[in-house]
């Protein structure tokens, strides 16, 4: 499956879409598992509420919405790639992570949500037909491509590991 091409999808996903360095966007997604499970384990217990500045979420806050996120890209690409064209509402993920409560919850149980999550979206992604991922749609009043969607969910989980590595660790 080659990368998305800027037509595919809204240029406020580039960034997203940018650094994805692997060609088989379905393997990079079996990888993150093993990577996010990794994760979990450097994180110290004592950061796992921290956050780098007033305001900002905390580590689990940020696994919380990797959960949330993934399921509402997995959706779309599933609308998409089935031929919807109805256009899908966005999301505002500063009003999704405050209600999510993910500070109560364990990292791991969060890290582990998220894989379970993965796995999911994976079975929906193998068994789709492979010209269904041409499919064009929009979301959040932005046009893409139920690839560029796949490109989106490596991304957005690698965006947000480097930021977690970077300002929290």
């Amino acid at each position: 499956m080659h990368k998305p091409l800027p037509g595919e999808y809204h240029p406020s996903l580039e960034g997203y879409i940018k650094i994805v360095t692997q060609e088989n966007p379905i393997l990079a997604l079996e990888e993150q598992i093993i990577e996010l499970q990794a994760f979990a384990g450097e994180v110290p217990v004592e950061l796992e509420e921290h956050a780098y500045a007033p305001g900002k979420w905390t580590i689990k806050e940020i696994m919380g919405h990797l959960c949330d996120a993934e399921r509402i890209f997995a959706y779309r690409a599933l609308r998409i790639g089935r031929g919807d064209t109805t256009p899908l509402p966005g999301f505002d993920e500063d009003k999704f992570v405050p209600n999510g409560a993910f500070n109560k919850r364990s990292l791991y149980d969060l890290v582990h949500e998220l894989c379970m999550v993965r796995q999911t979206t994976l079975v929906m992604l193998k068994r789709m037909p492979k010209g269904s991922f041409d499919n064009m749609g929009s979301a959040d009043g932005k046009p893409l491509t139920a690839r560029a969607l796949i490109f989106v969910m490596v991304g957005h989980v690698k965006h947000h590991l480097k930021f977690v590595r970077t300002h929290y660790l």
